[in-house]
């Protein structure tokens, strides 16, 4: 789906290439909305998040945790 996205196709168009409806690929696209900007961006981002996890402060979503361990 990013990849339709990236390219400039219609919600329809990708939802027709990967064989699911219109509705659940524009969902998709708006959960994931949020894209990191570059790898500066994302080196700061992991520093929060991992100060944040020594202070216990579990307000972080798994989906984030994986950003970061990718990275590693």
């Amino acid at each position: 789906m990013e990849k339709g996205v990236d390219a400039g196709w219609s919600v329809g168009q990708i939802a027709a290439h990967v064989g699911r409806s219109a509705s659940t690929v524009s969902r998709e696209i708006h959960r994931n909305k949020w894209v990191l900007l570059n790898q500066n961006e994302l080196d700061w981002f992991c520093s929060v998040l991992e100060a944040r996890m020594e202070r216990d402060e579990w307000e972080v979503f798994t989906r984030d945790a994986r950003v970061c361990a990718q990275d590693a």
